[in-house]
């Protein structure tokens, strides 16, 4: 069995953008892919990783302050900014 984990490696954040402060505009993310197999004297390890950035507009309507962002919450605007979850997860795993 594969497991996958996604981690947010880095933030880059803006001082100022409107009456915001600290604002995200870019994270670097990784995604890990492990798997091992057979037992004893058989057993193998094997991994696979990708890496990437992803930008984010000026937030409009709600802000989460930077020092209350979880790591969901930053994967999902990744996700929902162009990262392609399944495609990677699929290129880890191979």
């Amino acid at each position: 069995m594969i497991t996958i984990s996604w981690l947010i490696e880095r933030l880059l954040v803006k001082p100022t953008e409107g009456s915001n402060t600290d604002v995200v505009i870019t994270a670097d993310w990784r995604c890990n892919g492990t798997e091992t197999t057979g037992s004893g004297d058989t057993e193998k390890s094997y991994s696979g990783t990708c890496y990437g950035s992803c930008s984010f507009a000026p937030p409009t309507g709600s802000f989460t302050p930077y020092d209350q962002l979880t790591e969901a919450q930053v994967l999902d605007w990744c996700y929902a900014n162009g990262v392609d979850q399944a495609a990677i997860e699929a290129n880890v795993s191979l």
